[in-house]
């Protein structure tokens, strides 16, 4: 009880300074919290933007796909789309099947590189679930 009482009266003798250390410390709770709160935000629309335009809920690719996946090889595709198209169809929940294919490309102007990702996709399977008239 005596540490309480001798806190309290420390408090209490230079009022000026305690407003000012609880206001630096709720305004550095304050700042931590909608920091904290904003890359929350980020990270969010992050993983949503991946799934809805990148990878999609579920991503079905050629078993040697893992093991080859930086250098990009286009060659080890799932063979027949529209049969595994209907498979996937078939399962209770599922509300689009729409392929995608991205690769790598190197546009050259002038005596600029860029560099880019292009992502093969098609459009009338795109339409079912994602906005592409620009609306």
């Amino acid at each position: 009880m005596k540490l309480y009482s001798i806190a309290i009266r420390n408090i209490k003798r230079n009022r000026r300074r305690s407003i000012l250390s609880v206001s630096a410390t709720a305004l550095a709770a304050m700042c931590m919290v909608l920091l904290f709160s904003y890359i929350r935000g980020v990270e969010n629309n992050l993983k949503e933007n991946i799934l809805t335009y990148y990878t999609g809920q579920v991503r079905i690719r050629h078993k040697d796909y893992d093991k080859n996946e930086q250098m990009n090889p286009l060659h080890l595709n799932i063979g027949s789309f529209e049969k595994v198209a209907r498979i996937i169809d078939g399962i209770p929940g599922v509300s689009a099947v729409s392929p995608r294919i991205s690769f790598p490309a190197a546009i050259y102007r002038e005596d600029e590189k860029f560099v880019a990702m292009g992502l093969g996709v098609d459009f009338d399977r795109e339409r079912l679930f994602q906005d592409l008239d620009g609306k």
